[in-house]
């Protein structure tokens, strides 16, 4: 009797670590570059953009469902759906866009990828979901699930976008499987668009939903490539006009710094020469988050942060 209480309080006390660890999650981890987006976290939704320039009246909302079958997020509260409330409308073809900036995974060729979780619930056939993927910032974009050059990418089954799944199911993308025959190089700007596209017909389905999405592209063995992450920082953060950038730098080495907006864009950049520290003006740009990444000219030491621009 007494070794089964203590085999429940230790389950108890491992589960409970277990919650509190997963409740401490960061959105981002620079180290391994690592972005975990569950639309539970205003903070964690970097680089995502709901397409409301081909569709002034893009279905896609952030919130908790609540329909008949979409009654549940993989992870509560929130997930982004084809309308939280409402059946999709007929003639529709609403998506949403996840940007991602090129980084060590590809420099490497050790590990980039996408996964989530998905649910559908719609007219087979006849009204289903995208995933594509663009390796040049939106201007050529491949459709990764039916064609079948990149069948052999899914590490997981290939998911099925229409008809019923009857529940959450899991989907994984080796990104940089294609990275040589899309030409897709460190730096360059990624785009992911997901779309969901009825007929005319006036259905009563739910349509279609993503959560806990995990974009990873990273290396490991820093050491023996001789990769190096410095200390870097920003301060005032947030900021209004005037942000300075400091570097541990005891050299007084040559390193570039790039200003990227959450879609992507490169918004300014400048070169640091025999200088532990630079000030960006960042007066003209639009309130929101930006991400700073500076390199050396050997590209052998790095660091990256956050910067919140305000109005």
């Amino acid at each position: 009797m007494k070794t089964n209480l203590k085999k429940q309080l230790l389950l108890g006390l491992f589960l409970s670590i277990t919650n509190l660890l997963s409740a401490q999650i960061p959105c981002w981890s620079e180290h391994q570059m690592i972005y975990y987006v569950n639309f539970d976290d205003g903070n964690c939704m970097e680089g995502l953009t709901i397409d409301t320039t081909s569709n002034v009246n893009n279905v896609w909302q952030i919130g908790a469902p609540q329909k008949n079958v979409f009654n549940n997020s993989y992870s509560a509260p929130n997930a982004i759906v084809t309308d939280t409330l409402n059946a999709y409308p007929p003639n529709d073809t609403s998506s949403f866009i996840f940007s991602h900036i090129a980084s060590l995974g590809f420099y490497y060729h050790h590990t980039v990828s996408i996964e989530g979780y998905f649910y559908v619930n719609s007219d087979t056939l006849n009204d289903f979901g995208l995933i594509e993927l663009s390796p040049d910032n939106g201007n050529t974009w491949y459709d990764i699930v039916n064609d079948p050059q990149f069948t052999s990418s899914w590490e997981s089954q290939k998911p099925i976008l229409t008809g019923n799944s009857n529940g959450w199911n899991y989907f994984k993308f080796n990104t940089l499987s294609i990275a040589d025959s899309l030409g897709i190089t460190y730096g360059d700007t990624l785009k992911y668009r997901f779309t969901f596209i009825s007929d005319e017909n006036q259905d009563t389905f739910d349509g279609l939903m993503f959560d806990n999405f995990v974009f990873e592209d990273y290396m490991e063995g820093i050491d023996e490539l001789g990769l190096n992450k410095i200390e870097s920082k920003s301060y005032p953060n947030p900021v209004t006009n005037a942000v300075t950038v400091e570097i541990n730098n005891p050299q007084l080495s040559a390193f570039e710094l790039q200003l990227i907006d959450v879609t992507g864009k490169e918004v300014l950049s400048a070169n640091l020469f025999n200088q532990n520290s630079i000030e960006l003006d960042i007066s003209t740009l639009d309130p929101g988050i930006y991400t700073y990444i500076i390199r050396s000219s050997d590209k052998k030491n790095w660091s990256s942060g956050k910067i919140i621009k305000t109005n």
